[in-house]
């Protein structure tokens, strides 16, 4: 090798490392993070679940939890459904739930069988799905394109039939009616689709595998647990479990077009370390209810 030949090679490589360098921190600098938070089957659960040990639950953690969650940045928040209990003789502490979830800051939530007990209780949320009930729409869309911190997202919400089954007048569309909505929403620009389904398992499988371009499935009804999200394709399924025990936090990697890239999933409980919201606990306590 020539004296030419090896001066360019000395030169030539620490000019290679520098621009891998920043490359490479050009590469990360371009990607963000979009964080989902989401909840369902709270099935009217104001306080914790009053069990041995480190009783978890209630509203007014939920609050805290949301309010330390946003601090912390941008959030995107969904419910499952089943937000009202199953009993029917909880009318006003369903009330104050729905007061409380209006006052969380909800992006969407979809109908679950034991919110069509008090709809003129609920008509307030922000609904999304196709549910009808003697030929009238419940939600007002099945869809809903939101924006956060720079990136667009299309939520689309659907209730399985068998969820519903026996409620007198209650139609479910079948699943194949959510193909034109994902479709306008990816036309309106939408970068991360994520679904929300009120059904078992079995239903959100269904959901994931007829429509492979859904990043998120969230599923809420059959009380499902999922500790790290399950993977069905490209989609991550999650779970939140019953009772309003935990709030869950899904965060997706995006690439520089806001396209997701990965997702990491936890769980967090609502035990005693999380101390309630002391206006919610007020409240609580001067209308004298309990889960009893």
């Amino acid at each position: 090798m020539s004296y030419l030949e090896r001066l360019f090679s000395r030169l030539l490589g620490p000019l290679v490392a520098l621009l891998v360098g920043l490359i490479g921190a050009g590469s990360a600098a371009a990607q963000s993070t979009l964080r989902l938070v989401y909840t369902g089957n709270t099935n009217g659960y104001l306080t914790d679940c009053g069990c041995p040990g480190d009783p978890k639950g209630g509203l007014a953690r939920r609050v805290t939890i949301l309010d330390s969650l946003r601090r912390a940045g941008p959030i995107v928040l969904i419910d499952g459904g089943d937000l009202l209990s199953p009993r029917t003789d909880r009318q006003r502490s369903d009330s104050l739930v729905v007061r409380l979830t209006e006052r969380m800051g909800y992006d969407a939530l979809v109908l679950g069988d034991q919110d069509l007990r008090d709809l003129g209780l609920v008509a307030g949320l922000p609904w999304i799905g196709g549910l009808s009930l003697d030929g009238q729409r419940l939600a007002p869309a099945v869809g809903r394109i939101i924006r956060r911190g720079g990136v667009t997202i299309g939520l689309v919400g659907w209730t399985d039939s068998t969820a519903v089954a026996g409620r007198l007048g209650v139609t479910a569309p079948g699943i194949e009616t959510l193909a034109p909505t994902i479709r306008d929403l990816k036309r309106a620009g939408a970068t991360v689709l994520v679904g929300l389904v009120h059904g078992g398992y079995d239903a959100q499988q269904r959901v994931a595998k007829r429509f492979p371009q859904l990043d998120v499935v969230l599923a809420a009804h059959d009380m499902g647990q999922f500790s790290r999200a399950e993977r069905h394709g490209r989609a991550s399924l999650i779970q939140v479990g019953a009772d309003g025990e935990f709030v869950g936090e899904l965060t997706l990697r995006l690439d520089r077009r806001h396209r997701v890239q990965s997702a990491t999933n936890r769980l967090l409980p609502l035990g005693r370390a999380v101390p309630g919201d002391a206006d919610v606990l007020r409240e609580v306590a001067r209308l004298g209810l309990t889960d009893e």
